[in-house]
């Protein structure tokens, strides 16, 4: 079962956006101080701009899927961070190669992506244990603008002795 790996600003902007919100009306409503109003404020347009880069790289990525040359990725290099933890979810960051159509291999910009863990997984599965797998879509007319989505596999089952 093949899964899209969610871009991180999507995530975060989805989980920051609402709370924030709503404990932002709470606050405006039942409070004589403005500071707790003024920090979920403040969260709140912080979501609403992870938000807004997480619709914008989506949208980059449906205008390169219909338009640009699609080449599947040579190598997935990731690696986890570690000060982010979001319930549920591996929070890392990866790039990729791939090889044109002239045979030139081009590296990716680190981009930052997170994976839903099913209720069977734990916290702490490394992320060795996942096959990951990514298409890279380019603009033919500029090889700088290109989009990037990634996909995982399933777990990978350990080696016996």
């Amino acid at each position: 079962m093949e899964r899209v790996v969610k871009n991180f600003h999507n995530v975060i902007g989805f989980r920051l956006a609402p709370i924030s919100a709503m404990i932002l009306i709470f606050f405006a409503f039942s409070s004589d101080t403005m500071v707790p109003v003024a920090i979920f404020a403040a969260f709140l347009v912080l979501g609403m701009a992870f938000m807004f880069i997480g619709w914008m790289r989506d949208k980059k990525l449906a205008r390169l899927k219909s338009g640009g040359i699609a080449y599947d990725a040579d190598n997935v290099d990731f690696a986890p961070v570690n000060l982010i933890r979001l319930r549920g979810q591996i929070t890392f960051r990866a790039y990729f190669t791939y090889t044109d159509a002239k045979s030139i291999t081009h590296t990716t910009k680190t981009r930052w992506y997170c994976l839903r863990l099913g209720h069977s997984d734990i916290g702490l599965t490394p992320l060795d244990e996942f096959y990951f797998s990514a298409k890279v879509y380019v603009n033919p007319n500029k090889a700088r603008d290109y989009a990037a989505e990634m996909f995982v596999e399933g777990e990978r089952e350990g080696d016996e002795l």
